[in-house]
C-alpha cells in the first residue's frame, strides 16, 4: 500500500514535468507575443484562425440564453452554435462567463495553444512513466511524442483539432484502467472526456469512443460483466449527447447531412508518407489532394523506434522463448480498436499511394451518418500514437537500461531532426515582427461606407463556401470591418447552417433590387459581376479588394478616385486582375494557356442580352472561344494576333456563363479580357 503511494505522488510528479515540458517547448517555438490575450492581430489572418476568432467575437457579443452555446450575432436572423466555429465552445462559455471584467480585446487561442503543449506533455510522461517505471526513460520517450505530424499541422491552422492530448488523456484511462478503485470512477473520467471532446471538437468522439468501446470489452471479457459494462459505455454516451445540447448542437437550421466521405481520408500509405513535414524521407503520392486530412505520419524517429522494438522482440523470442504477449485479450482487443479506426479512417474509398484500390458498397443511410465526420482521416492519429508508443515500451524491454535510453534518445534526436524544417518554418511565422493581418482597401472608403449601412448582404448562393465563392482574405476582412461597426453579415463560412434560409434571404435580396426596391442600409456583395441592366438601374457598383459591391448612395464624390465605379457601357474588365482559371498558369500578370490546353475561366452572370467579349494577349490567332453550356451561341467577330472579338447572346432571364479558351497550335498569353454590352441602349427587363 506504501508502495502505490510513493508511485502516486510520482506520477504527479512526472505529470507536472510534462506539463512544464510542454510549456517550453510551445514556447520556444511558437513565442510569448501569442499567449498576450489582449493581442489579436495575429488572428486576423484571412484564414480558420480568423473564422475561429470571429466566433468568438459574435459568441461573447450575443446575449446568453439557453441552450448556452448559442449565438444570434454571427448570420443575421439565425441562431447558431459556437461549436461550429471551431471556437474551443467550452472556453467560449467560461470566458463569456467573465466577460464584463475581461479586456475588450480578448484571445484565448494562444493560451490553449499553450495548453495543448502543456497537457501533451504531462499525459506522454505519465503514459511512459506507466509502462516502464523509469523516470529518465520516461521523459526522453514521453518527448518525442511532442513531434508528430497532427500536433504541429493543425497548431494555429485549426487550432481546437491540435487537441491531441485528448488521445493521450484516453490512453491513460486504457492503462490505469485496472488502478482505479471502482468501474464508477472509470465511468466517471471517459464520461468527462467525451464530454471535452464535444466542447472541443466533434472529430474527437469517434477516437475515444472507439478507445473507450474496446477498454470496456477487453474489462467485460476478463471480468464476465458485460452488462455492467454496457451500461458504462451508454453513459459515456448519453455525456456526450448531454454536452451537445448544453452547447446548442441540436438547436436551429443546423445541416448535417454533407457529402464529402471519401475525399478526406486516410491513404494507407499515411503513417509512411512525410508530406512534406518530415525532411528525411521523400512525400508520397496520394490519391485525392484532400487526403492531408488524414496525415498520420509516425516520422523517421518513430519508425525506427517500431523496427528496432520489433526486431529485438523477435531475437529475445527465438533466444529465449518468451511469450511476445502476457495479456492476449489486451492485445486483442488494442489490434481491433486499431483496426477499426483505420477502416473509419479509410472510408469506403480505399486508396494506396496514387491508386483508388476498390469503394466498398455501402447503403445510403450508412453514408449519410458516416458523412457526418466526413474528415475521417483524422481517426488515423489515436494508431499513430500507439505505435510510436509500443515501439518506445518495446525497446524498454528488450534492451539493457543504459542501451534503451541511448536508443530511444537516438530515436527523439531523429524525430526532432525529421521534424525541424516544418517547425522551424512555424516558428519563423509567429516570430516575425509583424502580423500579416488582412485588411480592406481603401481603409477611408470602406469606413465611411459602413458608417452607412446596417447589413451586408453576400450575393453568392450559400450552398457553397463562402470563402470558395470569394477570396478568403477580403472575406474576413470584410467581416472584421463589420464587427467592428456592428454591421449584421447574411451568412458566414461556418462547418453547420441553414442555407436553405439564407438563400431565401439572398433570393429576396435579389427581386428587390430587380424590382428597384433595394435596401438603402444594405452593402450588397457580389461573388461575380451579374451582368443585367437592371442591378447598374437600381444600384451603384464598384471593384473594391477584389469584390464587386453595390450600394444605394453613391460614394462621397471626395473619395471616388481611389476605387473602380463599374458602368454598364464596359460592365466587366480583367485587365487588372485577371480571373482563377483552370488549365492555366498566372505568370508576369498574364495567364499562359499552353498549345493544345483548354482554360476554363471564372464564370460570370449574364442577363438577357447581347455582349462583346475582347480578349487580349499574344499569340492568340490560333486559339479559339466557347461556352461549357453548348447551348450558348459565341459568334467571332474578328481574331487577331494580339486581339480576338466575340458576340455571345443570351436569351434566358439570365445565366452563369463558364468561359473556355482552347489553343490549338502554340501557348498564348491572356492579358486582358473585357466584357462589355454590344448594345448601349438595353431595355430593362424590370417587370
Amino acid at each position: 500500500m506504501e508502495h502505490l503511494k510513493r508511485k502516486n505522488i510520482s506520477m504527479k510528479m512526472m505529470f507536472c514535468g510534462g506539463i512544464i515540458f510542454g510549456i517550453i517547448v510551445f514556447l520556444c517555438i511558437y513565442g510569448f507575443r501569442i499567449v498576450d490575450v489582449t493581442y489579436d492581430e495575429w488572428l486576423w489572418n484571412g484564414e480558420d484562425l480568423s473564422q475561429h476568432y470571429s466566433g468568438w467575437l459574435s459568441y461573447r457579443s450575443s446575449a446568453w440564453r439557453f441552450p448556452l452555446g448559442l449565438c444570434d450575432t454571427l448570420i443575421d436572423g439565425q441562431l447558431i452554435s459556437v461549436m461550429y466555429t471551431d471556437s474551443i465552445p467550452w472556453l467560449a462559455v467560461i470566458f463569456k462567463a467573465f466577460s464584463a471584467i475581461l479586456p475588450s480585446t480578448f484571445q484565448y487561442l494562444g493560451l490553449y495553444g499553450l495548453m495543448c503543449f502543456a497537457l501533451q506533455g504531462g499525459f506522454a510522461f505519465l503514459i511512459m512513466y506507466k509502462l516502464t517505471d523509469n523516470a529518465i526513460y520516461s521523459v526522453v520517450s514521453g518527448s518525442i511524442l511532442f513531434f508528430t505530424a497532427p500536433l504541429f499541422q493543425r497548431m494555429f491552422t485549426h487550432t481546437a483539432l491540435a487537441s491531441n492530448w485528448i488521445i493521450l488523456a484516453s490512453f491513460t484511462l486504457w492503462i490505469f484502467h485496472k488502478d482505479f478503485r471502482s468501474i464508477k470512477t472509470s465511468t466517471i473520467l471517459w464520461c468527462g472526456i467525451f464530454a471535452l471532446s464535444v466542447g472541443i471538437h466533434m472529430y474527437y468522439l469517434p477516437m475515444v469512443g472507439a478507445l473507450m468501446f474496446f477498454r470496456y470489452l477487453q474489462d467485460a471479457i476478463e471480468n464476465k460483466k458485460y452488462w455492467s459494462r454496457l451500461a458504462c459505455v451508454i453513459s459515456a454516451v448519453l455525456s456526450a449527447v448531454l454536452a451537445l445540447y448544453v452547447l446548442g448542437g441540436f438547436y436551429g437550421g443546423a445541416q448535417f447531412d454533407q457529402s464529402g466521405l471519401g475525399s478526406y481520408s486516410m491513404n494507407w500509405n499515411s503513417l509512411f508518407n512525410s508530406s512534406n513535414i518530415g525532411r528525411i524521407l521523400p512525400a508520397l503520392p496520394l490519391a485525392q489532394a484532400d487526403q492531408y486530412e488524414g496525415i498520420a505520419y509516425l516520422g523517421l524517429g518513430g519508425i525506427l523506434a517500431l523496427v528496432i522494438g520489433l526486431a529485438a522482440l523477435i531475437v529475445n523470442y527465438i533466444k529465449n522463448h518468451n511469450g511476445i504477449c502476457s495479456n492476449r485479450i489486451g492485445a486483442l482487443c488494442g489490434t481491433l480498436c486499431a483496426f477499426a479506426l483505420l477502416v473509419f479512417a479509410a472510408s469506403p474509398k480505399v486508396t494506396f499511394g496514387s491508386h483508388v484500390l476498390f469503394t466498398i458498397p455501402l447503403p445510403d443511410i450508412i453514408i449519410k451518418v458516416w458523412n457526418v465526420f466526413r474528415s475521417s482521416g483524422r481517426a488515423a492519429w489515436p494508431v499513430m500514437y500507439a505505435i510510436i508508443i509500443i515501439g518506445m515500451v518495446l525497446i524498454w524491454k528488450n534492451f539493457k537500461q543504459f542501451v534503451a535510453i541511448l536508443l530511444s534518445a537516438a530515436c527523439l534526436c531523429i524525430q526532432i531532426y525529421d521534424f525541424s524544417a516544418y517547425i522551424g518554418r512555424k516558428h519563423m511565422e509567429f516570430f516575425s515582427p509583424t502580423a500579416q493581418s488582412v485588411q480592406l482597401t481603401p481603409t477611408d472608403v470602406w469606413t465611411s461606407l459602413l458608417s452607412d449601412v446596417s447589413n451586408i448582404q453576400f450575393m453568392s448562393d450559400a450552398s457553397a463556401p463562402l470563402v470558395v465563392s470569394y477570396n478568403s482574405k477580403t472575406v474576413y476582412a470584410l467581416v472584421r470591418y463589420a464587427m467592428d461597426n456592428d454591421v449584421n453579415l447574411s451568412n458566414f463560412h461556418i462547418g453547420r447552417k441553414s442555407t436553405d434560409s439564407i438563400n431565401e434571404k439572398r433570393n429576396s435580396a435579389f427581386n428587390d433590387i430587380f424590382n428597384g426596391n433595394p435596401s438603402d442600409d444594405t452593402i450588397y456583395v457580389f461573388d461575380k459581376m451579374y451582368l443585367d441592366k437592371r442591378i447598374f438601374d437600381n444600384l451603384n457598383i464598384y471593384q473594391m479588394d477584389d469584390m464587386f459591391i453595390g450600394v444605394t448612395k453613391p460614394i462621397d464624390k471626395s473619395l471616388t478616385s481611389k476605387v473602380k465605379e463599374v458602368e454598364y457601357g464596359e460592365l466587366y474588365s480583367f485587365s487588372s486582375k485577371l480571373p482563377n482559371a483552370i488549365g492555366a498558369k498566372y505568370e508576369n500578370n498574364a495567364l499562359v494557356v499552353s498549345s493544345g490546353e483548354t482554360a476554363s475561366l471564372q464564370s460570370i452572370w449574364l442577363g438577357n442580352g447581347k455582349y462583346k467579349i475582347t480578349v487580349k494577349g499574344e499569340a492568340l490567332k490560333s486559339s479559339t472561344l466557347k461556352a461549357t453550356d453548348e447551348s450558348i451561341n459565341i459568334v467571332v467577330d474578328s481574331i487577331a494576333d494580339k486581339e480576338m472579338i466575340f458576340i455571345i447572346e443570351i436569351d434566358k432571364e439570365g445565366e452563369d456563363v463558364t468561359l473556355q479558351l482552347q489553343t490549338t497550335e502554340a501557348n498564348c498569353i491572356i492579358s486582358d479580357i473585357t466584357v462589355s454590352s454590344a448594345v448601349k441602349e438595353y431595355e430593362s427587363l424590370a417587370a
